[in-house]
């Protein structure tokens, strides 16, 4: 698992617990804790995660706005709504889960990708 990730955006530094779950993700802009597959804490509050099985079906954020994740077949997520159903976000990806640079990104903090062998930061 990497402890170190460095892109366009910036370096984040991941810390793990002892069965390999991701826990806490540090960036220039501050610490995302991830107490368990449900629940994430960072400076802006609470996000809630909503599962149905292994697939992530919502989100809700921490002022209370939900955003929807429709996925495809292999579980990538592919178009993302608001409660009243409008499109906020589509997604494409290329070969080996990277995103397509044409995307419509709604500014969703994790996406599943079929490729990636868990959740990562958009």
């Amino acid at each position: 698992m990497p402890q170190t990730i460095t892109s366009s955006q910036g370096t984040s530094s991941m810390v793990y617990d002892e069965t390999g779950q991701r826990v806490r993700r540090t960036t220039s802009t501050g610490s995302t804790y991830y107490l368990n597959q449900y629940l994430e804490l960072n400076a802006a509050g609470m996000t809630r995660s909503y599962w149905a099985g292994d697939q992530l079906i919502a989100r809700r954020g921490p002022t209370g706005n939900i955003s929807y994740l429709l996925q495809d077949r292999l579980h990538s997520t592919r178009v993302v709504t608001d409660d009243s159903g409008a499109v906020t976000g589509r997604y494409d990806y290329e070969p080996y889960g990277g995103q397509n640079p044409g995307n419509l990104a709604d500014g969703t903090s994790q996406l599943c990708r079929a490729n990636a062998a868990t959740m990562t930061a958009a």
